[in-house]
């Protein structure tokens, strides 16, 4: 049954544009964020009023146990122009369980609140608009496409920040040219990955190597299980920054020792595929192959 709502500019629509920008995201997280002051209940009711009005979807890992919301064709009509100009218009996400990591890891503990010197550029972002359009931080190029960036401030200056998702591997052709694009790309000075397994980042570390020729490699490697388990709070397992813990590396400051409660950490919200958080206890850690499409 198909509901008019009405649209918050302070809320509802910027709702919106988050799932647009982010592709997917959790009822816990989209709750945490737009509903702070509301009880669990409340923020549920209004997201189910949102889903029936077709402004926005929420899938199934096919066995009911997980869920996740993205954005539906209305709602993507409603914000259409508000949104830059696109050269591909479009909206929905194509790997549903790829992107929910991806925002995950990248959005992370700044899901409520970023530093005001920071900038995250997502992959949605990066493939929908014209080249000519992004920040002068972010290189145009069609060689390879990050899962997103971020420019922060370290120290006294900005730092450009790659993410990567890789949950399989690829051919050694297809990792040649990642290690060329950033080669010729130096101001991105840390590309972060989250991969399954300490295996794949030691071959990931091998192609990546070869192209530096000795010069310390900028790629970073986290291990897909400490993330889902400790967030941001998870720490670099290969590269430079090694034993550090995300949240350090992306923020300059001193390693801070992890928080191991799911509820203090802002990441893991993004992860919490529960589809009425405020009444059901019983909480899956992700996995691979989760909302296979």
């Amino acid at each position: 049954m198909i509901q008019n709502v009405i649209l918050s500019d302070t809320r509802e629509v910027p709702l919106l544009h988050f799932l647009w920008k982010w592709k997917v995201s959790t009822t816990a997280a989209l709750t945490k964020k737009f509903f702070p002051n509301c009880k669990g209940k409340t923020a549920y009711n209004r997201l189910l009023a949102l889903r029936h009005a077709g402004l926005i979807r929420v899938s199934s890992d096919g066995q009911g146990q997980k869920f996740i919301c993205s954005l539906g064709r209305k709602g993507f009509e409603a914000i259409k122009e508000g949104l830059p100009l696109m050269k591909e218009e479009g909206f929905k996400s194509e790997h549903m369980g790829h992107d929910v990591l991806v925002s995950a890891f990248h959005l992370g503990e700044w899901l409520l609140e970023k530093p005001e010197s920071t900038t995250l550029f997502s992959e949605q972002q990066l493939r929908r608009m014209y080249s000519d359009m992004y920040p002068a931080w972010i290189p145009r190029s069609d060689v390879h496409r990050p899962d997103g960036y971020t420019q922060t401030l370290l120290g006294d200056r900005l730092t450009t920040i790659a993410f990567e998702v890789e949950l399989s591997n690829k051919r050694d052709p297809d990792y040649l040219k990642i290690a060329e694009f950033y080669e010729n790309y130096p101001k991105i000075e840390k590309i972060l990955w989250l991969v399954p397994r300490l295996s794949t980042a030691q071959t990931i570390q091998e192609k990546m190597d070869h192209v530096f020729h000795g010069v310390p490699s900028p790629h970073q490697f986290i291990l897909l299980e400490e993330f889902t388990n400790l967030g941001w709070h998870s720490e670099i397992g290969l590269g430079v920054d090694q034993g550090k813990s995300i949240l350090s590396v992306l923020s300059g400051k001193a390693q801070e020792k992890h928080r191991k409660s799911s509820g203090s950490i802002l990441s893991q919200s993004l992860l919490d595929t529960r589809k009425s958080p405020h009444t059901s206890d019983t909480y899956h850690n992700y996995q691979l192959g989760d909302f296979r499409d």
